[in-house]
């Protein structure tokens, strides 16, 4: 779950994150990439991401071990 700054991330929520201004761009960039790119599946054209979504949200990725 995501949570503003002001509210904080409750202590019963282990894997919250804090709406960073990161995290806010990365998902308009991953909102703009999605409607930019409709298309049917059926497409031989593949899009790849654009670089500075992963830069951005990169470093708050949960990787469990």
């Amino acid at each position: 779950r995501l949570y503003t700054a002001e509210a904080g991330v409750p202590a019963d929520d282990p894997e919250g994150l804090i709406l960073s201004d990161d995290i806010r761009m990365g998902m308009l960039l991953l909102v703009t990439h999605f409607y930019e790119n409709r298309s049917t599946v059926t497409e031989v054209e593949k899009v790849e991401l654009p670089m500075s979504f992963n830069w951005l949200v990169g470093p708050y990725r949960y990787i469990p071990l």
